[in-house]
């Protein structure tokens, strides 16, 4: 195997993944995604093949070409929509573990200064904040929310007292 195509494929590999991290498993983005992939690379694949049935006789295996490469590019599509929604898995469970992992923090803010800090960054917390998660505080009271991009409504809301995340359509 040559370097040229390991290097290609580690690139790859590496814009899926960066992909697949910025868009944290939006609709927006995997909708399109699985719509190309089946739709148009479905119709581009079965016409490439036709093709190559006609073409093998002049051209041998190189008539099947352009089948591997809309193969490939399906491929690609498909794993990279996937690894964008595990990402958002990931982020999920981070945004759902974070409220507790801060939650002495804003304790000890809220003895200090009688009230909850308005802003994450007026609190400085130890461990930085996930993607997904939103924080609004009050004078004497703090509510997290996280973002549900998997979905095309709704959201989740942390119960402070009972320390459970509840959805909310």
């Amino acid at each position: 195997m040559s370097y040229r195509l390991i290097i290609t494929f580690l690139a790859l590999v590496a814009a899926m993944l960066a992909t697949a991290h910025q868009t944290c498993g939006d609709l927006d983005f995997r909708m399109p995604i699985l719509v190309g992939c089946i739709w148009l690379g479905g119709f581009s694949l079965f016409v490439t093949i036709v093709f190559g049935f006609f073409r093998r006789l002049n051209d041998g295996w190189l008539a099947w070409r352009p089948a591997g490469l809309v193969m490939i590019l399906i491929i690609i599509g498909m794993t990279t929509e996937h690894l964008s929604y595990l990402v958002l898995q990931w982020e999920t469970r981070r945004a759902h573990a974070y409220p507790l992992l801060v939650e002495a923090q804003l304790d000890r803010f809220y003895q200090a200064n009688n009230h909850y800090p308005d802003t994450l960054t007026e609190l400085n917390p130890d461990t930085k904040p996930p993607r997904l998660i939103g924080y609004k505080g009050e004078q004497n009271d703090y509510s997290f929310g996280c973002a549900n991009p998997g979905k095309i409504w709704g959201s989740w809301i942390y119960d402070r007292k009972k320390k459970r995340w509840y959805y909310n359509d």
